[in-house]
C-alpha cells in the first residue's frame, strides 16, 4: 500500500514537470527506489531534488528526520499548489497580518535592550516585566482567553471570512462571496503559528497571496501598504487585527513562496486555509459536481 501511494505521488510530480526535468527525475526515482525500502527516506530524497532542482531552494529544517505520513502530507501540500501555478494561478503579492496578541502592551522598545546597550532577543520573561515595573507581569482572564481564542483554527477560519469579505469588496470590487455568479479572485490564505517553543502559547499569524487587481487605487506596493496601515482604512477597524505594521511583498518567485507556505503543513495541521481560499482546482470541482448533479436530474 505504501508502495503504491509513492508510485502515485510520483506520477503526479512527474506530469507538473517540464521535459528536461522528467527524465533526470525518473532516473532519481529508479534510483531511490532500488536503495531505499522505507517511504520516509524516499520522500526526503524526492522533496530535497524538488526543491534543489525546480523550486531552487533548500529544504526547510523542519522537513528533515520525520515520519513518511508527515512527509506525505506536505508533498501532497506542495504537488496540490504546483498543481495551481501550471493551472494558471499568478499572485503578485503576499501580505501577512498578525491577530490580537495581549502581550504586545508588555513589549515596549526598552526591553529590546539589555543594561549594557545590547541587543535583548530573548522573549519577554516576568522578571523583565517586573525590571522594567510594567503594570502587567502576569495574565488577565481576558488575556488568558484572548490567546487561547486566537490559537484556536476555527476561530481564525471566521476571522479570515472578515478579512477576505474587506478585500473583495475594497481592492476587487467584488460582493457576495456567496452569492455572486461573477468570476473571483484567486485569494490564498496560509496560517502558520512560528516557531514558538511553547505550543500552548502559539497564536496564529495568516499570510495572503493577492493577484494583480485593475483596481487604480491599488496598483503598486505603497498603494496597498497605506490601505492595511492606515488608521483611518476600513480594512483596520476589524478587531481580530494586531496594532503591529502589515508587511506587503511583491512576489518574483511563484513556486519558491509556494514552498515556504506549505512549511508548517502536517497531519494535524493544513496551512491552506479551505474554507477561504479560491483555488482553481476548487473551482473546477465545483463545476465538476454541478455537472453531475445536472446529469443526475436529467436520468431521474
Amino acid at each position: 500500500m505504501q508502495c503504491n501511494m509513492f508510485n502515485k505521488h510520483y506520477q503526479q510530480l512527474n506530469n507538473l514537470l517540464d521535459e528536461s526535468h522528467r527524465e533526470e527525475f525518473a532516473d532519481l526515482w529508479k534510483s531511490i527506489r532500488s536503495c531505499y525500502s522505507d517511504p520516509a527516506s524516499r520522500y526526503e530524497l524526492t522533496l530535497k531534488w524538488l526543491h534543489n532542482r525546480i523550486l531552487e531552494l533548500d529544504l526547510p529544517l523542519s522537513l528533515k528526520a520525520l515520519s513518511h505520513k508527515t512527509y506525505e502530507s506536505y508533498f501532497d501540500m506542495v504537488t496540490y499548489l504546483m498543481t495551481e501555478v501550471s493551472e494558471g494561478f499568478e499572485p503578485r503579492w503576499m501580505f501577512t497580518y498578525r491577530y490580537i496578541n495581549p502581550d504586545d502592551k508588555t513589549r515596549p522598545l526598552l526591553m529590546n535592550a539589555n543594561p549594557d546597550g545590547t541587543l535583548n532577543t530573548q522573549p519577554p520573561t516576568k522578571k523583565t516585566l517586573e525590571r522594567y515595573e510594567y503594570s502587567f507581569p502576569t495574565d488577565s482572564k481576558y488575556d488568558k482567553w484572548c490567546k487561547h481564542r486566537y490559537s484556536d483554527i476555527d476561530e481564525i477560519y471566521l476571522d479570515t471570512h472578515h478579512v477576505n469579505k474587506r478585500i473583495m469588496r475594497q481592492i476587487y470590487r467584488f460582493r457576495g462571496i456567496d452569492t455572486s455568479r461573477r468570476t473571483r479572485p484567486n485569494i490564498y490564505y496560509f496560517h502558520e503559528k512560528g516557531s514558538r517553543k511553547n505550543d500552548k502559547d502559539k497564536l496564529f499569524h495568516t499570510h495572503a497571496l493577492l493577484p494583480a487587481t485593475s483596481n487604480p487605487r491599488y496598483t503598486s506596493k505603497v498603494d496597498l501598504e497605506d490601505y492595511f496601515n492606515n488608521g483611518r482604512s476600513p480594512f483596520r477597524s476589524l478587531s481580530c487585527l494586531s496594532h503591529q505594521k502589515i508587511k506587503v511583498d511583491e512576489i518574483t518567485n511563484v513556486r519558491g513562496i509556494l514552498s515556504y507556505l506549505s512549511k508548517e503543513n502536517s497531519l494535524s495541521h493544513i496551512a491552506l486555509d479551505p474554507h477561504n481560499s479560491h483555488t482553481i482546482q476548487s473551482k473546477q470541482w465545483k463545476q465538476q459536481q454541478a455537472q453531475q448533479h445536472q446529469q443526475d436530474n436529467v436520468w431521474q
